[in-house]
């Protein structure tokens, strides 16, 4: 008896209660993300680092194609004086969070900034790096179109374009300053990445990198979203995925996954 009021008790804990909309929920995993594997990669990150995450048990995790589900960018330290790069002043408290270890992503709630301890609160992560030294590549099979480009980011086009090698710190410099400008915007349910007034997750982070894109070669491909209820050209989480990135951590069970899919990958460094 006393083992069954055990169980029956140890249960109960694992249930949550929601008053609105009124939702009983039984989750004894909670996140699979914990303290070790949190600090493990504050200690790895630097400013311009794209992180990648995931939840189980989430019912978009059925509608977005691919492992991870959001992406982000890594700013690391934020002070107050980077309030005055944020073009709407008007409502700083729902988007900007002055602190040492900010990522800067786009969710239902908007662009906005929030503590790396609280981006780890889900069940795996990634994190990848652009290259230390970025080039043109030679081997793109599209154009890359400037058209909306800041004069900043059609400098740094223009010196790939002319075949100078950058260093990753230029790039991530105007991927920090085009992520605060982004700050306040409202997010892109429809997936639109011909507009740039609001942003999904991996517009986002495009949009703070798309000056370098000459040597990433990331290109808008059709997916299939709502479970193929409709398709749009974008991109997806997993894209960051893919080479020229370096993989610097991945999840354990995303490797695992990721060996099952036979998905092309860089081990971690």
């Amino acid at each position: 008896m006393s083992s069954l009021y055990d169980q029956f008790v140890t249960m109960i804990g694992d249930v949550k209660l929601y008053r609105f909309p009124f939702w009983i929920l039984y989750d004894p995993g909670s996140y699979r993300v914990k303290g070790p594997e949190c600090r493990k990669i504050s200690n790895l990150l630097e400013p311009g680092d794209i992180l990648l995450r995931r939840y189980d048990g989430y019912l978009d995790s059925h509608f977005i194609p691919g492992i991870f589900t959001h992406a982000a960018i890594y700013l690391g330290n934020v002070d107050e004086s980077d309030r005055t790069s944020v073009p709407d002043q008007s409502d700083l408290s729902r988007c900007f969070e002055a602190g040492p270890c900010q990522v800067a992503h786009s969710t239902a709630e908007g662009v906005h900034l929030e503590d790396i301890l609280t981006f780890c609160r889900c069940d795996d992560i990634a994190v990848v790096r652009l290259p230390d030294q970025i080039r043109r590549r030679t081997d793109l099979k599209r154009s890359v179109d400037t058209t909306g480009y800041a004069p900043e980011e059609k400098s740094i086009h223009d010196r790939l374009e002319a075949g100078e090698t950058l260093s990753r710190q230029t790039v991530v410099a105007l991927a920090r300053r085009m992520a605060l400008g982004d700050l306040g915007k409202e997010y892109d349910f429809a997936f639109d990445f011909k507009q740039n007034n609001r942003m999904s997750c991996t517009e986002f982070v495009f949009d703070c990198i798309k000056s370098a894109n000459l040597g990433i070669g990331m290109f808008l491909h059709r997916e299939s979203l709502l479970g193929g209820l409709t398709q749009r050209d974008l991109l997806q989480p997993d894209d960051f995925l893919q080479p020229p990135f370096r993989i610097l951590h991945l999840s354990e069970q995303v490797k695992v996954t990721l060996q099952r899919a036979r998905l092309p990958s860089a081990p971690p460094v």
